[in-house]
């Protein structure tokens, strides 16, 4: 009957070079994994920085037609007013000519 038992070798010593490339390994597998977060949260910011780049164009052009709104109103009431002083002054002068026939007779 044979044996079941697995005979191992002795682990022989590693070497300089190969910590040295296990080291050179890891440090790169590190810096990719930190490249793929940084580019990850690129992604995510520039999509945040985008959806507020839009609300921001919407709230201007909301913000640009409510401004004409106002201006088209504004001169509406600046015409009302020029019209109400013109009324006013013809008024005045009728009553001040009326006043100087009055004092004519």
């Amino acid at each position: 009957m044979k044996d079941n038992l697995i005979k191992f070798k002795k682990k022989s010593k590693i070497s300089d070079s190969e910590i040295n490339g296990l080291f050179l390994g890891l440090v790169k597998l590190i810096k990719k994994v930190a490249m793929e977060d940084a580019s990850q949260f690129s992604e995510l910011e520039k999509r945040q920085l985008n959806e507020n780049i839009q609300e921001n164009l919407m709230i201007i052009s909301q913000k640009e037609l409510e401004n004409e709104k106002l201006k088209k109103e504004n001169a509406f009431l600046k015409s009302q007013i020029r019209a109400k002083n013109q009324k006013i002054l013809h008024l005045s002068c009728l009553s001040a000519q009326r006043m100087n026939m009055k004092d004519a007779n």
